[in-house]
C-alpha cells in the first residue's frame, strides 16, 4: 500500500538520525543534525495528515470499539511528546477526575492521535509557561455520559476572527504562522472528524496573548468486565530498560540495522529472523524474552507466523509478540491484539514508545497470548 510504502524508509530516515544524536558531534553538526531532525518530522506530520484525510474523505476509515485504559493513554503520550518540548521553559501537569472508571470502551488509537495533535500544538505555540491536559466526566447533549477532554496552554493565542474556521481544513491562522511554524492546515480537520465520526463534538476558547484550550466530548461507556476502578499507571521510564533477549522479524535491512542497534545500545540482546517462517523456527529452537514482528513479509507474514507461534509447545507459546508496522490502520491493530499479540508500534517508530511497550509486556507477561493458545487447543 502507498502508506506502507512511505511510511517504512521513514522509519530508517527518521531512526538513523535518532542514532546520530548520541554520537559525539561538533556544535555546527548538532545544528545541521537538529535542522535534518525537524524537517524529517515535519514531513511525517505532512504524510499523515494527507493519508488520514484521504481515508477520512474516502469513508474507509473505521472506529474501532476496545476497551483500554484511558489514565495510561494519557502518562504515555505525555511521557512520548515531553521531550519535543525540552527546548523550551514549558511545564506539564494532567488532571483526571478520580468519579469515572478510567477503564472505557472506545477506540484508543483515534483518541491517542486527537490528544497527540492537540499537544503537539500547544508545544509548538508555546515558548514557555504550562500547558495542562484535563480529563473529566460530563454529560452529552442528549444527556448521556461524557468525557470532557481539554489542552490549556499559555501560548501566542488566537485571533478572535479565526477562531470560527479553524477546524476547516487547510486552515492557519495568517500565512505567518505556516512560514514560521509550518504544518498543512489539516490536523485540526481531522481531528473535528475523527471526534464526530466517535459521536462527540470539539471546539476551542482562546485569548490573543494569554493561550487557548482546546477540548472534546466524547461518549463515555465503562469497561463492565472491569468489576473494580483501575489505578493510575505510570509509564515505566526508558531509563530502566532490563537486558532483553529479543527476536527482530523485519525483512527491510535497513530496518533490521536499525532496530538492533537502538536496542543493543540500551543493553537488550538481539537476533534477526527476516521472514515469518524463520521466526517460527527461531522462536521453536531458541528462547525470547519479546518478539517485534513486522507484518507484511515475505515467505510468511507476521500474523500468521503469530499464530503458529501461539501453537506451539511450551512456554514460548505465550511470548509476549509486538507488532512493528507499517499498515497504522485501527483494524489491522485491533485484528493484532485479537491474534494475541501484546501491543501495536506503526512505523516510522518512536522508540520511547518502542521501548515502553517492550518493557511492559516483559513486565507484565502477555494475557492475550494465553487467551488465544486456550481457544486454538
Amino acid at each position: 500500500s502507498m502508506s506502507h510504502e512511505i511510511r517504512t524508509p521513514l522509519t530508517g530516515l527518521l531512526g538513523m538520525l535518532a542514532l546520530l544524536k548520541g554520537c559525539s558531534l561538533s556544535q555546527e553538526q548538532r545544528q545541521w543534525l537538529d535542522v535534518a531532525q525537524s524537517s524529517a518530522d515535519s514531513l511525517l506530520a505532512v504524510i499523515n495528515d494527507i493519508l488520514d484525510y484521504s481515508k477520512i474523505e474516502a469513508g474507509r476509515l473505521e472506529i474501532e470499539e476496545t476497551a483500554f485504559d484511558l489514565r495510561r493513554l494519557i502518562d504515555d503520550q505525555i511521557a512520548m511528546i515531553t521531550p519535543q518540548a525540552t527546548h523550551k521553559e514549558i511545564t506539564f501537569e494532567v488532571e483526571v477526575s478520580d468519579d469515572f472508571s478510567p477503564r472505557m470502551i472506545g477506540d484508543p488509537a483515534r483518541i491517542r492521535q486527537i490528544l497527540l495533535n492537540l499537544i503537539g500544538n500547544a508545544i509548538k505555540f508555546t515558548e514557555k509557561g504550562r500547558i495542562t491536559v484535563s480529563v473529566s466526566r460530563c454529560a452529552l447533549d442528549d444527556g448521556t455520559p461524557g468525557l470532557r477532554f481539554a489542552v490549556r496552554d499559555t501560548g501566542i493565542g488566537i485571533p478572535a476572527q479565526v477562531q470560527p474556521h479553524l477546524f476547516n481544513r487547510f486552515t492557519q491562522a495568517d500565512g505567518s504562522i505556516t512560514r514560521k511554524y509550518g504544518g498543512t492546515g489539516l490536523g485540526l480537520a481531522i481531528c473535528r472528524q475523527l471526534v464526530e465520526l466517535m459521536g462527540g463534538k470539539i471546539g476551542l476558547e482562546s485569548t490573543p496573548g494569554r493561550g487557548s484550550t482546546f477540548w472534546f466530548v466524547l461518549p463515555y461507556r465503562a469497561d463492565q468486565d472491569c468489576a473494580a476502578p483501575a489505578t493510575a499507571t505510570v509509564a515505566p521510564s526508558t531509563d530502566e530498560m532490563p537486558a532483553l533477549r529479543v527476536l527482530i522479524v523485519e525483512d527491510n535491512p535497513i530496518n533490521q540495522q536499525l532496530l538492533k542497534t537502538i536496542l543493543t545500545k540500551v543493553g537488550c540482546t538481539c537476533e534477526v529472523a527476516d521472514d515469518g517462517r524463520k521466526a517460527v523456527q527461531a522462536v521453536r529452537d531458541s528462547s525470547y524474552d519479546i518478539v517485534l514482528m513486522d507484518l507484511q513479509m515475505p515467505e510468511m507474514d507476521g500474523l500468521t507466523a503469530t499464530r503458529e507461534i501461539r501453537k506451539l509447545d511450551g512456554p514460548m507459546a505465550a511470548v509476549p509478540i509486538i507488532a512493528v508496522t507499517a499498515d497504522a490502520r485501527a483494524e489491522t491493530r485491533a485484528l493484532c491484539l485479537q491474534e494475541g499479540m501484546a501491543d501495536f508500534i506503526a512505523k516510522p517508530i518512536n522508540f520511547r514508545a518502542l521501548l515502553t511497550a517492550m518493557m511492559r509486556a516483559a513486565a507484565e507477561g502477555c494475557p492475550e497470548a494465553c487467551d488465544s493458545a486456550a481457544q486454538r487447543a
